[in-house]
């Protein structure tokens, strides 16, 4: 059987047609169905996810099973629950800022501080804050900018410092404390290297890493804590996030100034302004504002 001209065009007309409503409509019926239908949720993530809803439709998905799916958005309000509310804080790989947008509807006079190396990330956690954030491009340990104030209240490193080698962590953590007055506290959250062969995310997160061609750096809970504890932290809780064995948290608060060891070797002290001389030679962090 022969095809003739005709038959191409429909064809064509046809594949354009389940293009458009694979494109268009499919994602307008999964927002109309599974989005939040109030312009004022009384729920904090009904919020949270309308900061998404006008973003490309994987942001939107990824934000809204995130927030119902990670057991981080139950653990976060009951560590943060008897500290005083922060009114700066840093969001270091904030990702589509889905953490960082919670932060901002828990604490509603926070000014958030978010940072991540992705450009198409950081467009996105741009919108969601807001007015009441600034997102820059930048990838640890050169995240420095001048648009930073001096000090913040808090700092979250969520589910990155497994992306940065052993002196890129040290010098990480070191800057973070540079920022922070004691007291004020470290959240962070860090997979770990699974005992056998792991579960069906961790080894599904594996081959994305090995497919993008990113290293990962695992460490124990006891290497995470000497390293937090050597920044000048004191750590206050260590826990399983969830039932997970792989994933920890660490709480630390920012101890009494004590020396660390830079990279060159040099001995300083926290309060020191410890990094001046690495945020001239490191890149300056992009500014990227809200669309």
């Amino acid at each position: 059987m022969s095809f003739s001209a005709i038959h191409i065009v429909v064809a064509c007309l046809l594949a354009e047609g389940l293009v458009i409503a694979t494109l268009v409509l499919v994602p307008r019926l999964l927002r109309y169905f599974l989005g939040v239908k109030s312009a004022s949720p009384s729920a904090w993530r009904d919020r949270v996810e309308l900061r998404y809803q006008n973003q490309e439709t994987s942001v939107w998905m990824f934000a809204r099973s995130k927030l119902r799916l990670d057991p981080m958005f139950r653990e976060l309000p009951e560590f943060l629950r008897d500290m005083p509310s922060p009114r700066v804080a840093m969001d270091l790989g904030c990702g589509h800022g889905v953490a960082g947008c919670s932060l901002l509807e828990w604490f509603p006079g926070l000014k958030l501080y978010g940072i991540d190396p992705s450009g198409s990330r950081v467009r996105a956690a741009a919108r969601a804050f807001g007015e009441r954030g600034r997102v820059f491009k930048a990838a640890a340990p050169d995240f420095e900018s001048p648009m930073f104030p001096d000090r913040m209240d808090a700092a979250f490193a969520l589910d990155m410092i497994h992306f940065l080698s052993d002196s890129d962590m040290d010098l990480t953590l070191q800057r973070i404390r540079a920022r922070l007055n004691v007291g004020a506290y470290l959240f962070l959250r860090a997979p770990m290297l699974p005992e056998g062969f792991g579960s069906f995310l961790w080894n599904l997160d594996r081959i994305k890493r090995a497919l993008g061609g990113t290293s990962a750096y695992f460490r124990s809970v006891d290497q995470i804590r000497r390293a937090v504890e050597k920044a000048g932290f004191q750590i206050t809780r260590v826990q399983m996030s969830g039932d997970n064995r792989e994933l920890f948290w660490f709480i630390a608060a920012a101890s009494s100034p004590k020396p660390v060891m830079e990279r060159d070797g040099a001995e300083q002290k926290h309060d020191q302004n410890v990094n001046d001389d690495q945020r001239d030679q490191a890149p300056v962090a992009e500014f990227i504002p809200p669309l």
